[in-house]
């Protein structure tokens, strides 16, 4: 969690939060040449979904406020 705190606070010095969220999504995927099947929530994609407590754009600390995570269709993670 240190490293990835040390990381969005060093994107975030160059990107907005809604460049961040992008590049971690949609543009990762069409980076990698996937985004047919992955990097945005649409039928017939794969998906992992981390759900935070907290609005990412309102500031990089909130995508380190993890709530639930869903990997593979199980919820592996709950702190509901």
């Amino acid at each position: 969690t240190t490293l990835f705190r040390s990381e969005l606070k060093s994107l975030n010095l160059m990107f907005s939060m809604q460049d961040i969220v992008k590049l971690i999504g949609p543009n990762t995927a069409s980076y990698i040449e996937m985004s047919d099947t992955l990097g945005t929530l649409e039928v017939g994609k794969f998906a992992d979904i981390v759900m935070l407590d907290g609005d990412p754009l309102e500031g990089y600390w909130n995508m380190l406020r993890t709530r639930v995570v869903i990997k593979g269709g199980t919820v592996v993670a709950d702190k509901r």
